[in-house]
């Protein structure tokens, strides 16, 4: 998957500083330790071969995502007194809510000539940009993309609703689509404050409510869509759903949110736990807030942060 690109250049330093990987294990509990009203991080369980075993540590780097580290911490009796019960080791209800995301719709276009080579696409393209008036921070944020760039894959072009039903004009078509193919994406990037979603904090699935307020912003979005793709000269489709209620969370992030309180949030600005010492979080459930973009970039950009300020903070060269 694309994640392995990132990480693989890290690998060699990481074993000439005595870094040690575990293949094929699955971590199951962060073992913490009770202390006063909080605790201390002292390692991790995980599952080998059928077997469970222990590795120790004074510090633990939770990285399982926006859906993966609430549950996992969850597991480890870290998280919402309220829903946790008599395994609730250490409390703070924010684990697993304020999730923010996307909710996004494509509309297929179609040009008359090649606009990309055959094999070749990208993962990006032009942005527009369009804030509710309402808001002075960004919030409720449409963006409008050009992914005209994207690679169109031979079933998802035979599939279009540009593609004729059957013979020699399909083949005629399949021939040229992929260099003429592509789509406008429109999404509600930044949802206002009062709508956030939770994660299950058994399953991992995602609540994101949407309501009125997404489904309205969505069709303005997609307005600004149809009136690009008509300066564009090509082909578009008008279609559109009615209805974008709990259908949003791509890019999801904050469930395990960076706050200065513990009142609303659960890490501070190093990245540790406000309860549990030695316990740090880095991934895209740490972001205090949702992004403009896609949140790849954003998320390596907060794994430097952290290792910077957990280098600084809990170690000393020489």
């Amino acid at each position: 998957y694309d994640a392995k690109a990132t990480s693989v250049w890290y690998l060699p330093a990481f074993f000439e500083n005595g870094g040690e990987l575990i293949p094929d294990a699955e971590v199951l509990q962060v073992m913490i330790d009770k202390k006063g009203a909080g605790g201390e991080a002292k390692g991790v369980t995980y599952r080998k071969n059928g077997e469970v075993h222990q590795a120790v540590a004074d510090k633990v780097v939770v990285s399982c995502g926006t859906w993966g580290t609430p549950v996992l911490l969850a597991r480890s009796g870290y998280g919402p007194r309220a829903r946790l019960g008599a395994k609730a080791i250490v409390d703070n209800p924010n684990i697993g809510q304020n999730m923010d995301g996307d909710t996004t719709f494509d509309i297929p276009v179609m040009f008359d000539d090649d606009v990309k080579e055959a094999g070749r696409g990208t993962n990006g393209g032009y942005y527009w940009f369009v804030d509710d008036p309402k808001f002075s921070d960004g919030s409720g944020r449409v963006r409008v993309a050009e992914d005209l760039t994207r690679i169109v894959y031979p079933h998802v072009a035979a599939m279009s609703e540009f593609a004729p039903s059957f013979g020699k004009r399909h083949m005629d078509f399949m021939r040229k689509a992929n260099r003429r193919l592509g789509w406008l994406t429109v999404s509600v990037t930044k949802p206002p404050t009062s709508i956030k979603g939770s994660v299950d904090l058994e399953t991992g699935g995602h609540n994101y409510p949407g309501g009125d307020y997404i489904d309205n912003r969505m069709k303005e979005a997609w307005e600004v869509g149809i009136e690009v793709a008509r300066k564009m000269n090509c082909k578009y489709s008008t279609r559109f759903r009615k209805t974008f209620k709990n259908s949003g969370g791509l890019h999801t992030n904050g469930t395990c949110r960076a706050g200065s309180s513990p009142k609303n949030s659960v890490i501070n600005q190093d990245f540790e736990s406000h309860e549990v010492s030695g316990l740090f979080i880095a991934d895209a459930s740490s972001y205090p807030r949702a992004v403009s973009c896609n949140s790849g970039l954003a998320t390596a950009t907060m794994g430097v942060f952290a290792a910077e300020r957990i280098v600084r903070n809990h170690f000393k060269r020489g």
